[in-house]
């Protein structure tokens, strides 16, 4: 069995190749909002801030030593790496964007309970990923409790489209039941 890290990484690596993008819509307005996932957020993703690996203090590298099996589970555990949780949101991540499965949530006020840049956040039971323009800069289970949805507006996902950044195709992986009628009457 693979390490969790490098499972992490390869599901990572999957999602790179894509740009999401999200028709939302709350009273009567809609919006468009885009997530990608460079290969360098996966260093802060996967928590590895949190690490003294000197081998993984390269964000561009991180996610491909991963890969490559040169960064273990055991490394990770020998040097008192808590954020195992981290790992496991991101092997989950592309299945939680496309099946829909999150409340998306737009920031609308200064939150002092966090120190998270983020215009949005999507929320998967005690799951979240908090996003900045369109790259995700943290994911991690709510172990404390903290309610991040004070302050912040909940939108509705309307249509979720994939576009393959290598050849351009555009994919829809989730069309909402009422936005489905309302294009066929």
């Amino acid at each position: 069995m693979r390490d969790i890290i490098t499972q992490a990484a390869i599901s990572y690596c999957q999602l790179t190749k894509y740009r999401y993008d999200f028709n939302c819509g709350r009273k009567g307005s809609k919006i468009i909002v885009s997530l990608a996932f460079p290969h360098s957020a996966f260093y802060h993703l996967a928590g590895f801030q949190y690490v003294k690996l000197g081998r993984v203090q390269n964000k561009m590298a991180a996610c491909r030593l991963s890969l490559l099996g040169e960064i273990s589970d055991e490394q990770l555990r020998k040097n008192r790496f808590a954020h195992f949780d981290r790992l496991e949101c991101l092997i989950s991540l592309k299945q939680m964007i496309e099946e829909n499965r999150f409340t998306f949530q737009i920031v609308t006020k200064n939150r002092p309970y966090t120190r998270i840049p983020a215009d949005y956040f999507i929320c998967q039971d005690d799951r979240y990923l908090f996003v900045k323009a369109d790259r995700p800069q943290s994911l991690f289970r709510n172990t404390a409790g903290v309610n991040y949805f004070f302050g912040t507006a909940r939108y509705t996902v309307l249509e979720i489209r994939r576009i393959n950044l290598v050849d351009g195709k555009t994919e829809t992986v989730y069309v909402r039941e009422t936005a489905r009628e309302e294009k066929n009457p």
